[in-house]
């Protein structure tokens, strides 16, 4: 790996700990080795030594700190010990003075970072562009602090790009999103928000009976808005005008609740079946050889225009260092949206 990443200094810093206090954990030789961290791992390029980083993490630790962690009853409130004075100290990079730009974005969480993604993302909102607007949110969920105090301002990260989600007919992830700032614990005065976007959301993929009980809790939650009185009027009418339409629908009052409708991107289909010889050609091509043009392909058949005759997985490859953030390094797919699962379970 070219850079040790912040989760695995975590389990690292967290072993050197416990092992110096001569209470070494089996659990965390397990989780270095499920990381591919070694113990005499050298320095990262254009790095500095684990054992720097440690140091200066260890000194920062106070007595009370010492006593808090050993007063903590399992490995899940050791780990959250680590991890939140990690991020709460800056201990990221041995250059304090490094600036990092959009074009070479950080690699660890930061919240001053991740406010102006977020508000690159709102600039890009109001101008409609909901497409930058979602990736520009999705860049401030991943640089966003996994921690307490960050958990409110993750949770309007997560609502503002079930917006954009929502805009761009992806409701089955937008209703994802909103649950995710619910759980996260989003501001009560502004929920009758992602209650309502919900409700259509349910709305549009026919989910009636979902849409209905949505709509309800946004009348409800309505009451805990600081709108004023004939704002908050209008919205309560709007709600309630959907609530009369749905209930005098057949399919909500029998129960008939619809799949999701969003759609997901077409494989490609190579045209007339695969060849038997070559099966990454289609049947229209054949592999031939002659002393003039050597081995090349040739068509069997007239193709139509925009007809696919070749599809294959490449052999090896490696997603670039640019697309970090906006594709899967696995598939090369681009990230609709980005949730972290196993950081936020600890910050509940």
């Amino acid at each position: 790996m070219d850079l040790v990443d912040q989760g695995s200094f975590v389990y690292v810093t967290l072993y050197y700990i416990l092992k110096g206090r001569g209470k070494s954990n089996i659990l965390f030789l397990h989780l270095l080795s499920s990381h591919d961290i070694m113990m005499n791992e050298p320095s990262p390029p254009g790095g500095e030594p684990f054992s720097i980083r440690h140091d200066r993490f260890r000194n920062i630790l106070k007595s009370s700190d010492w006593d808090e962690f050993t007063k903590s009853t399992d490995d899940k409130q050791k780990i959250q010990f680590v991890y939140e004075r990690l991020y709460a100290n800056g201990q990221t990079s041995g250059n304090s003075n490094n600036k990092h730009t959009k074009e070479e974005p950080t690699r660890y969480k930061n919240g001053v970072k991740a406010l102006e993604m977020k508000k690159s993302g709102t600039d890009y909102f109001q101008k409609s562009d909901y497409r930058n607007a979602l990736n520009w949110y999705s860049l401030a969920v991943l640089h966003c602090p996994q921690t307490k105090d960050w958990k409110e301002q993750l949770s309007i990260i997560y609502a503002n790009r079930s917006a954009c989600l929502y805009h761009l007919e992806n409701y089955d992830l937008a209703i994802s999103d909103i649950q995710h700032a619910l759980d996260l614990g989003y501001p009560k005065d502004l929920r009758y928000k992602v209650y309502d976007r919900k409700a259509r959301c349910f709305l549009a993929t026919k989910q009636l009976k979902l849409a209905l009980e949505s709509f309800k809790t946004t009348i409800r939650s309505l009451d805990d808005s600081r709108l004023s009185f004939d704002e908050r009027r209008k919205r309560q009418l709007d709600a309630q005008i959907m609530l009369t339409m749905l209930d005098k629908d057949k399919h909500v009052k029998n129960g008939i609740i619809e799949t999701s409708t969003n759609k997901k991107p077409e494989e490609l289909r190579i045209d007339g079946g695969r060849n038997e010889a070559y099966p990454a050609f289609s049947n229209a091509v054949s592999v031939e050889y002659n002393e003039t043009e050597g081995r090349h392909a040739v068509a069997g058949r007239d193709v139509p225009v925009g007809k696919v005759l070749l599809v294959e997985r490449a052999y090896a490859s490696v997603l670039l260092r640019e697309y970090n953030h906006s594709h899967c390094t696995n598939c090369f797919g681009r990230y609709t949206k980005l949730i972290f699962v196993f950081w936020r379970h600890l910050m509940l």
